[in-house]
């Protein structure tokens, strides 16, 4: 998380949470996710796909809202519990259509897809 400078909200996520979760892998679940397809009027000027989900840390005590831009790979996990392991988001540098790389350690769960653009802001506590 710390040398990922480019996303929007980062540094004050950082300020807000302890060291000790400045690593994407201890938000292990998912509590909210939505997929849709908008159309991007201010760099593409066509349609994309976007995901905002809710992840959180095991212990309920930080909850974190992401926005990701302009996304496309594959998703698909067991929708019992919403558990994940291994969360590693890879930074391509500028330049790149899709910067980012998302993928997982878990076995229930394949989450490999790339995205443009990330927001991330802190919602509890």
């Amino acid at each position: 998380m710390d040398q990922m400078k480019d996303i929007e909200g980062i540094d004050i996520l950082l300020s807000k949470l302890p060291e000790s979760c400045h690593r994407w892998d201890t938000f292990n679940f998912i509590d909210e996710f939505k997929y849709q397809t908008v159309f991007d009027d201010t760099d593409k000027y066509d349609y994309i796909n976007n995901i905002e989900m809710v992840i959180r840390d095991e212990q309920k005590k930080y909850w974190l809202k992401m926005l990701l831009t302009d996304v496309s790979g594959r998703i698909s996990f067991d929708t019992l519990n919403g558990f994940f392991h291994g969360l590693v988001i890879d930074d391509y540098g500028p330049g790149q259509e899709r910067r980012y790389k998302f993928s997982c350690c878990e076995m229930d769960i394949d989450l490999y897809f790339y995205c443009a653009k990330i927001s991330v802001e802190l919602l509890y506590p």
